[in-house]
């Protein structure tokens, strides 16, 4: 499975994801958005962020799945 396939994959399991993007910058939380080149994680304390999803660099899947709380 490539990483698209993956984020796809967390989102409908509603899996915690831990991306590291290239320049080592790690973002931890929720799959809410895949589009055609991006996702959108939703992180601790309710903030969003937007990512290509061709600079991902590394992709994990905690085995946990999201409650309401979102831990870093």
């Amino acid at each position: 499975m490539d990483v698209t396939q993956q984020l796809q994959q967390a989102k409908i399991n509603n899996s915690k994801v831990t991306v590291t993007i290239i320049g080592d910058k790690i973002f931890s939380g929720k799959v809410i958005n895949i589009a055609r080149n991006h996702v959108k994680i939703e992180t601790s304390h309710n903030s969003e962020v937007s990512l290509w999803i061709e600079s991902i660099s590394d992709f994990q899947v905690s085995n946990e799945h999201n409650s309401e709380a979102i831990d870093d």
